[in-house]
């Protein structure tokens, strides 16, 4: 019976153990243990980048993923001796996927050092936990070394491939790139250098962050405005100041229309080959016949414009030469006539091999390099320092019906004592009432301000600017004062292009920019202190367009409106005749409209 006993407790064991071991295993196959694909492949400096003091650097890095499924990642880039700021870009990668990520990295405006040193760690996301990824015992990370950028003006350009130079003894030589060379003796003619951003084989950046340390575009080869994503990128740096030159010669004037505004047209009449050119220009300075003569045995290819809205500097026979029209804050310039004719050989270089160029503008050209290479005009917005975001935070003072009270209540005191002195016959007494009265008139107003002092809310107050363009879309900056009773976690969250900078002041915490995409992106501090603290936000409004059903009926031209529009439309004017735009009659509200005419606008 013990034997049975024994061994039937020795069978339960087993099969206990048994379970046991079961369990345990599908617990830890439950939770893999953590093994990320994710590897840093490099780091590199954005192209459109320009790196100086308070500014922002765009970093390029290209991560992939080795694993066998998908991966999420955080790359995590901060400036080395900046303490206290972070900027993160979450990454997502499919199973054996590469890709190249933006990264934007904060320099503070009291960076004195230089070169700067930027460093990036790739941490990997895995089962709701960051975790960081190392190759041996170091963190997988990459550093870049940077020097600030002196440049006045920065230039990028997209053209065409320049072509291989030919074998020195082959005739006829090889025509200069005269594209290029045109850029190049713009900028030397002016004390520039020849450093310039190539884009000709560089996706175009998106971003308005990368836009910001750029000056001017220049475009000469017609696939760059055959991406809408490109164009809407050009819109909005035109109407944030910055310089674009389109080179006509090269792309056709039809994808030159999404950068004009209303009132502004460019349409080519023909395309004609000349020999002989007398330039005509719109400007003080007189030059002789000869000095705007140019005698060329190769035909120089020009375009015949007509255009609205624009000034003419130069033109041909009274065809227009060169074209500048205003947008928004910035300036398109569009030359007809090819990049040849506006260089002339250069008789001296500088020892300098950065300021050295084979061609020099001509005397007439002058007015088109010098709007070229024009800094971006300073923002209004930027130098204004509004002080009444910080007037309406911080301590709320005493009502004045409690002051005046108590005021009131002094005085009435103060007499009542003199009398009664006066009728006691002894006015010496009133020189020690007199201060008693008033320390008493004083704890009441003491005790009134501390017990308002102690009861702030948590204030935000904010400057709002918003620019709305004629042709879609806007910007929205902002200069905010936010006041904390206590030390607490913030997030300014954003669904739209655009970046923050928060007060250099702050020194606790760590100030954190965490970006999706360009477009989501949230700026955070887990320790905010208390106290009064400022920060400024720049946000663009999406451009949006959408497209309306028509028809002409013996009535007119009747439209639909699409669905999904952010508001009904109002106060409808349809330019049908170029020229002659006109009021619409409803046929059905928010819906369709009828123009026929009657109701000129």
């Amino acid at each position: 019976m013990l034997r049975f006993a024994n061994g039937f407790l020795q069978c339960w064991i087993l099969i206990a153990i048994f379970f046991g071991w079961s369990t345990c295993g599908g617990a830890a196959r439950a939770e893999p243990a953590v093994r990320a694909g994710l590897e840093f492949v490099r780091l590199s400096k954005a192209p459109v980048t320009r790196i100086k003091k308070g500014g922002m650097i765009a970093l390029q890095a290209s991560v992939r993923n080795s694993g066998k499924v998908a991966a999420i990642g955080q790359l995590v880039g901060r400036l080395v001796g900046q303490s206290g700021d972070e900027d993160r870009r979450q990454v997502e990668l499919g199973p054996g996927e590469e890709k190249d990520f933006d990264l934007h990295i904060r320099v503070s405006p009291k960076t004195t050092t230089s070169p700067i040193s930027v460093s990036v760690t790739l941490n990997a996301i895995e089962n709701g936990r960051e975790v960081m990824l190392k190759k041996g015992d170091e963190p997988v990370s990459e550093t870049l070394t940077l020097q600030f950028d002196e440049e006045l003006v920065s230039t990028a350009i997209a053209l065409p491939f320049e072509p291989l130079d030919g074998a020195y003894w082959r005739w006829p030589e090889t025509e200069p790139y005269a594209s290029y060379e045109l850029v190049l003796a713009s900028r030397i003619d002016l004390g520039l250098t020849r450093r310039c951003i190539l884009l000709d084989s560089e996706p175009m950046p998106l971003s308005s962050v990368d836009w910001k340390g750029v000056e001017t575009m220049v475009v000469g080869k017609r696939e760059t405005l055959m991406d809408t994503a490109v164009v809407t990128t050009l819109q909005a740096f035109l109407q944030r100041g910055g310089h674009v030159l389109i080179m006509l010669d090269e792309i056709d004037a039809s994808m030159v229309r999404p950068l004009l505004v209303n009132d502004q047209q460019c349409e080519t009449v023909e395309t004609v080959e000349l020999n002989h050119i007398v330039m005509e220009i719109n400007s003080p300075t007189v030059l002789a016949l000869q000095d705007r003569t140019i005698d060329s045995d190769q035909p120089m290819r020009m375009k015949r414009v007509l255009q609205q809205g624009g000034r003419v500097t130069h033109s041909i026979d009274g065809w227009p030469a060169a074209i500048s029209m205003k947008v928004g804050d910035g300036e398109l310039l569009i030359t007809t006539l090819e990049s040849k004719a506006w260089l002339t050989p250069r008789k001296s270089q500088s020892n300098d091999q950065m300021s050295q160029s084979r061609f020099t503008a001509p005397l007439w050209e002058g007015t088109v390099s010098s709007s070229l290479n024009s800094t971006k005009l300073a923002e209004p917005f930027d130098a204004l320092e509004p002080s009444y975001p910080l007037q309406l935070i911080g301590s709320p003072v005493v009502s004045r019906q409690l002051v005046g009270s108590i005021l009131v209540g002094f005085c009435i005191l103060l007499v009542a004592a003199g009398i009664g002195t006066a009728f006691a016959g002894d006015l010496r007494r009133i020189g020690l009432i007199a201060p008693g009265v008033a320390i008493a008139s004083t704890i009441p107003l003491v005790l009134a301000a501390t017990w308002t002092r102690s009861d702030i809310p948590s204030l935000v107050s904010e400057l709002q600017y918003a620019q709305f363009w004629p042709n879609g879309g806007g910007l929205i900056r902002s200069k905010a004062a936010v006041y904390l009773a206590e030390s607490r976690s913030m997030d300014l969250v954003s669904k739209t292009d655009g970046f923050a900078v928060p007060s250099e002041n702050i020194e606790s915490g760590v100030r954190s920019l965490v970006t999706k995409d360009f477009e989501s992106w949230q700026l955070s501090n887990s320790d905010w202190p208390p106290g009064t603290w400022r920060y400024k936000s720049e946000v663009a409004l999406s451009q949006g367009s959408y497209s309306a059903k028509s028809k002409l009926t013996d009535k007119g031209l009747e439209l639909e409106f699409p669905e999904g529009m952010p508001s009904p439309p109002t106060d409808v004017v349809v330019n049908f005749n170029p020229g002659s735009p006109a009021l619409v009659n409803w046929i059905e509200p928010n819906k369709s409209v009828l123009v026929d005419g009657e109701l000129a606008a």
